[in-house]
């Protein structure tokens, strides 16, 4: 009976022993996956943060290279000359005064005196600015606001970008020293307004110009429509801008000018 007793307590006794080794592992193995989860999360953030960094420094090279080093003229008034379709006209903001030209002008007239100038109709192509207006002469700063109608309508792209060179070169004879802000399509960066917009940044570089891309502006769908009011430019769609949209452009325009627009704050 003993010997019976002492068997079973051995037995008991290693049982116990293996038991408690099982779990002695099975808590090492536990920290250990816990201290392995830790390093990657670690490493994750900071993958992260790197990733994010450069990213900052990515929009912060690109806005420095985006802004224009246009200086206030010394002898008179800051010219301005616009060139566009029915967004430049107004299209559909409540008033002109909440247009986006009339709100950069604003911004403008913080500094001195401005004399702003535009060409501009519902509907433009840019072939059709280069039979209906000659251009401005003695300009500061151009502003470009065409290819809407172009994508819309499906003019190729290679007879767009010959007219749009051909017409932004005819503006820069007429003014040799203007700076020039070219604005891309209105509407989302798709396969339709997409080979426009790469045209109208190639062109625009060419002059020593500063592209400006408007579709994430359009993304947010508080910048449009909605359909149905009537305004001093007659009855709103869901695409044209709308007072948001019109003043994110003239930020938009604003940010590449800071040597003509004072910095908040």
């Amino acid at each position: 009976m003993l010997a019976v007793t002492a068997t079973v307590a051995v037995t008991v006794s290693a049982g116990a022993v293996f038991y408690a080794q099982s779990q002695a592992d099975l808590a090492a193995r536990q920290e250990a996956a816990a201290a392995a989860e830790a390093a990657q999360y670690q490493r994750q953030v900071r993958a992260a943060a790197e990733e994010e960094a450069a990213e900052a420094a990515r929009r912060e090279e690109e806005r420095i290279s985006g802004l224009l080093d246009t200086s206030w003229p010394e002898d008179g008034p800051l010219t301005v000359a616009l060139y566009g379709d029915s967004i430049s006209a107004g299209q559909h903001s409540v008033s002109e005064a909440s247009a986006f030209r009339s709100l950069l002008l604003g911004s403008l007239e913080t500094r001195g005196e401005v004399n702003f100038i535009g060409r501009y109709f519902a509907g433009a192509r840019i072939g059709d600015m280069a039979e209906k207006f000659s251009p401005y002469s003695d300009v500061d700063l151009i502003l470009m606001q065409l290819g809407l109608n172009d994508a819309f309508k499906e003019t190729p792209t290679g007879e767009f970008a010959i007219s749009y060179r051909a017409y932004l070169a005819s503006l820069k004879a007429a003014s040799p020293d203007a700076s020039v802000l070219c604005l891309g399509v209105w509407g989302m960066n798709d396969a339709q307004n997409r080979p426009y917009n790469e045209q109208i940044g190639a062109v625009c570089s060419e002059f020593g110009g500063k592209y400006i891309d408007l579709s994430t502006t359009f993304a947010d769908m508080s910048t449009h429509g909605p359909a149905g009011n009537v305004y001093w430019q007659g009855e709103t769609d869901e695409g044209h801008p709308n007072d948001e949209g019109h003043a994110r452009i003239a930020d938009l325009i604003a940010a590449r000018l800071p040597q003509l627009i004072p910095l908040e704050g």
